[in-house]
């Protein structure tokens, strides 16, 4: 894909970070007196200015109170039709054909303001129009294939005035934002203070300013028309407190009645429209007068016309790769597809902040250790990640082993799949792997180190019975296996020095940890990423954590790993260096070191242009090893953070998950919803996780859960006699309820079921699932490339009789009854150790449902669903987008609202850096305000935790607060404890 347009439009070599035109033919004088003009304009008193103040009927003239992304802008700005006057539609009815005139607006002073502008605006066109060809001929059409668009052009160019600022830290001149033209050219000042958004990584670059140079970006129009071939750039304007800075930009816009679309001639096949056609006089039409409506009217986007993915890539003819077509299981949330845009491997930019350690030392076996392992321990702490050099291992090994592995991937997908794993035997050949329940884009081949390895028989905790496993080898290559066993030998050796230096550097013995390892499980992993048709979507390898102690990576020269920095949550791609080793941190290590040491998340981004291939080892623990923070690491300061697990067990749960028996959705509900169901459905249950399943349609009308859902089953302790109600809510989304063999509704947020395979690494202490830690998180949205469905079937009821450890044998069965009947007052068990405290009056949840009143929890299920609703990625992504605009000064937080947090009876976690740091102590209520109005709700805190109950729903309920709305609380007071909220609603951005 080429790079940003004004890469291309280059006049002179003498240019910065090729963003600016220079010998552009605009004459310097003329900008000179536009320029010195507007100063004048903007020096005028406010009274004199606001007699040209723009409105809703006449949008030219002067503004103070521009708004982007609903957050005021530290500028005022004047506005200039460059066509006085100018035609647009009357309305934004598509039916309304009506057009209205508006004029633009002159002030009385200066008396030469009309005159500089219109002579600045003439030639500022010129060059739009001859830079306008350009990019025409870059395209491979006629130079004049845009013109007729702009016969009737709505162009029109702004002068803008940024103010000192008193806090420059906390507002923007413009917020981040794209341009709604074909082209923009901006004249700016020496002041500078233009920044845009790299397209590789998403960081922000200033621009720096050129003397008499224009800075040339592309808009929305010029990005559709190519059909994202070329790429309308993010910017944003900061600003300072000492000067005040001016700038001119000149935007390009066609007619009123051009209808924007991909250009026919550069659609193909293989290229299909991403965008539906629209007016552009409509659209622009609905832009402006947002300006002039309250802030809760949503401003419409370019993206509102794009086409869903789900239908680009089923009508989209792929060049073949080894993973076939990019089907709608490797399309990653938005929120986590990689931010670069890049195609070509070549385009990747690579970081060097991940550390690089020289291991030279170790082959003097008398050297002293400390120094490298002290080194080591830092990385680990702040890290997680480094590479090695001078390691050992032999480089001729290693191409022998990249080699051999890159000849069994070119193998027929016929000859690969003899060799496919299975849950019988786990090791070998699988192209299907998933993380976080969407596909990753590659091909796989396991290995156990040791052949035969020992595993526990089932992952169920009474049972102590074993089963061996072995390794599956190919006949070709003929040498695969001889070559492959040789390696591993070797990268053992390493991952055991590796693991001396970190027990060194915990101040430990250094063959502390090496006891786990007598009967190790470890695995050597082939890893083939062939090229991508769409790598802006997909990724390689999802984020995760390894769950090991440790991994050695091996990776070729393409790159495409990336790291979550731990300070701040930013991907960083790890450069590869040439026969260097790549060594990262795992979940076992984290919970030994009891959280000193981190394991990182990490991800590998693919491109359209290189195959990919890497050789992890994963140092895995012997299956009895119960892993648990060191007794030795431990004190009153520092007490463990995680519960005893037993990696075999665990280790046999993760393996299995890929296997497990189908389950069935019920024939009546299929025959009725089945053509509106996509491949994959979401699942909410009440603590506000969403669940994607995927499903397999088979070919008499059987519809059964697949990915995902063992993993839902064994998050939630599913077992023979649970009753599980599906509420269809359309758009291939259901709400759950569990109800145990009492009948009563589980506790979701329960630690018992921290003990479960999906979580057996977790805390100890539960605090909703540690996901609070991010305020902005964002999951998975249900509805984001699905048509909409207006049917909204009854309760669907579905019991649990059948269990085969812990596989649900018959996942439906029965038939629905009415939601009453699924609740019936559950039985009150004694707990022994424990004597049963009396109930204080004032810490009984007002709304929360009483167990022994079946209509009170009746109500009590119908708030459930009445309060949710069908929230899209694109409008969480912009709430939380316009939340993180707002720093407040106080000490804030941020929480995106989840369904469990809005439903009658339930509470609201805060997160726990807050909480340790601000409410400690706390136990009572509070005030939570927002506006001018307070509200008392019940905080609760205890051990690090902090939680709102009583209070909380009802101030949601009368906010209108809903699923999806972002809110930041910003601490006011301390003494009388106030919380004051600013809301960012989903439906109002």
């Amino acid at each position: 894909m080429p790079r940003p347009f004004f890469h291309k439009l280059i006049f002179s070599s003498t240019i910065q970070e090729k963003r600016l035109v220079i010998n552009h033919g605009v004459p310097c004088d003329a900008r000179k007196r536009v320029e010195e003009t507007v100063k004048i304009f903007f020096d005028l008193p406010m009274e004199e200015k606001i007699k040209v103040k723009r409105d809703e009927v006449n949008p030219a003239g002067y503004h103070d109170g521009e708004h982007t992304k609903n957050v005021r802008d530290w500028k005022e700005v004047f506005d200039i039709y460059f066509k006085d006057p100018m035609v647009m539609p009357s309305s934004t009815d598509p039916e309304d054909e009506g057009l209205r005139v508006v004029y633009n607006k002159w002030p009385q002073f200066p008396s030469d303001y009309r005159e500089a502008c219109q002579e600045y605006a003439g030639h500022a066109e010129k060059l739009a129009f001859r830079l306008l060809e350009l990019i025409s001929l870059s395209l491979g059409l006629p130079k004049e294939r845009f013109h007729d668009y702009f016969k009737e052009q709505m162009s029109f160019f702004r002068i803008n005035r940024y103010p000192p600022c008193p806090r420059p830290d906390l507002a923007l001149g413009v917020g981040h934002h794209k341009d709604a033209d074909v082209i923009s050219l901006l004249a700016q000042d020496d002041v500078g203070g233009l920044q845009i958004s790299r397209r590789s990584d998403g960081v922000w670059f200033p621009i720096r300013p050129v003397p008499n140079a224009l800075v040339i970006n592309i808009g929305n129009c010029m990005e559709v028309w190519t059909n994202d071939k070329y790429w309308s750039a993010e910017h944003r304007v900061v600003v300072n407190s000492t000067r005040e800075r001016y700038s001119i930009p000149f935007f390009l816009l066609p007619s009123h009645d051009a209808e924007m679309k991909p250009l026919e001639e550069l659609l193909s096949p293989e290229n299909p429209p991403r965008y539906k056609g629209y007016k552009y006089g409509k659209f622009y039409v609905s832009r402006n007068r947002s300006d002039f409506k309250k802030l809760e009217i949503q401003n419409i986007q370019i993206d509102d016309f794009k086409v869903p993915l789900y239908y680009q890539i089923n009508i989209r003819i792929t060049a073949k790769t080894a993973m076939g077509r990019l089907e709608e299981a490797f399309i990653q949330a938005p929120e986590h597809r990689p931010i670069t845009h890049l195609t070509n491997s070549g385009d990747f930019i690579f970081s060097d902040e991940i550390p690089t350690i020289d291991l030279s030392s170790l082959q003097d076996p008398n050297s002293d250790k400390t120094s490298i392992a002290k080194e080591i321990g830092k990385t680990c702490e702040r890290w997680g990640f480094f590479q090695v050099i001078n390691h050992g291992l032999p480089l001729d090994l290693r191409r022998r082993v990249e080699n051999t592995a890159a000849e069994f991937f070119n193998l027929t997908a016929e000859e690969k799949r003899r060799l496919r794993r299975d849950e019988v035997n786990p090791m070998g050949y699988h192209d299907e792997e998933h993380t976080k329940n969407v596909r990753d884009w590659k091909e796989i081949f396991d290995f156990f180190l040791q052949d035969p390895t020992i595993v526990p028989a089932t992952p169920e905790p009474e049972d102590t019975d074993q089963r061996k496993l072995t390794n599956q080898w190919p006949q070709h290559p003929s040498d695969f296996r001889e070559i492959c066993q040789e390696y591993a030998r070797e990268v053992e050796k390493l991952a055991f020095k590796i693991l001396e230096l970190i027990s060194i550097s915990l101040g430990l013995p250094g063959d502390r940890l090496s006891g786990y390892f007598k009967e190790q499980t470890s695995i050597l992993r082939f890893n083939h990423y062939p090229p991508c048709p769409n790598p802006e979507l997909a990724l390689g390898v999802g984020r995760h954590k390894d769950g090991g102690a440790l991994t050695v990576l091996a990776q070729d020269s393409v790159g495409g790993l990336q790291v979550c920095r731990r300070s701040d949550g930013e991907w960083i791609p790890v450069k590869p260096i040439p026969d260097a080793l790549i060594i990262n941190i795992g979940n076992c290590m984290q919970v030994w070191t009891n959280d000193k040491y981190w394991s990182a998340e990490h991800r590998v981004v693919v491109n359209t242009s290189k195959e990919r291939f890497s050789v992890p080892f994963f140092f895995f623990p012997s299956h009895e090893t119960n892993i648990e923070p060191l007794e030795e690491l431990l004190s009153e300061e520092n007490p463990p953070c995680y519960k005893k697990c037993n990696w075999g067990k665990f280790f046999v749960s993760r393996n299995r998950s890929d296997f497990k028996k189908l389950e069935r959705v019920p024939d009546k509900f299929v025959s009725k919803f089945k053509d509106e169901l996509s491949v994959a459905v979401a699942l909410t249950v009440p603590d506000g996780h969403v669940w994607r399943v995927g499903l397999r349609k088979s070919d008499n009308n059987k519809i059964y859960f697949q990915d995902g859902w063992q993993e839902f089953v064994d998050r939630y302790s599913i077992r023979i006699g649970y009753l599980l109600i599906f509420r269809y809510e359309g758009n291939s989304a259901f709400s759950v309820y569990i109800y145990n063999l009492s009948h009563s509704e589980i506790n979701y947020h329960s630690s018992a079921l921290m003990d479960t395979a999906h979580t057996h690494l977790k805390r100890a202490r539960l605090f909703e699932d540690l996901e609070d830690e991010d305020a902005a998180e964002v999951v998975y949205p249900s509805s984001s490339v699905y048509p909409s469905s207006q049917q909204h079937p009854e309760v669907t009821v579905a019991a649990i009789k059948g269990y085969a450890s812990p596989a649900i044998q018959s996942f439906f069965a029965g038939p629905p009854v009415k939601a009453e009947e699924a609740t019936p007052t559950p039985k009150v068990t004694k707990k022994r150790g424990r004597k049963k405290k009396n109930a204080v009056p004032e810490e009984v949840n007002s709304s929360a449902p009483r167990d022994d009143d079946p209509e009170s929890r009746s109500k009590f299920y119908e708030s459930a669903s009445a309060r949710k609703r069908t929230v899209t990625a694109e409008e969480r992504e912009r709430a939380i987008n316009a939340a993180k605009t707002f720093e407040p000064t106080n000490p804030f937080f941020r929480v995106v609202l989840r369904p469990s947090y809005l439903y009658r009876g339930c509470i609201m976690y805060l997160p726990s850096g807050f909480a340790e740091k601000y409410l400690s102590g706390i136990s009572g209520f509070i005030k939570v305000q927002l506006g001018e109005k307070q509200w008392p709700v019940r905080c609760l805190y205890k051990a690090g935790r902090a939680k709102f109950s009583q209070g909380w729903y009802e101030f949601t309920l009368e906010n209108n607060l809903g699923e999806g709305d972002v809110c930041v609380f910003e601490l006011l007071r301390t003494r009388d404890f106030v919380l004051k909220v600013t809301a960012y609603r989903v439906n109002s951005i």
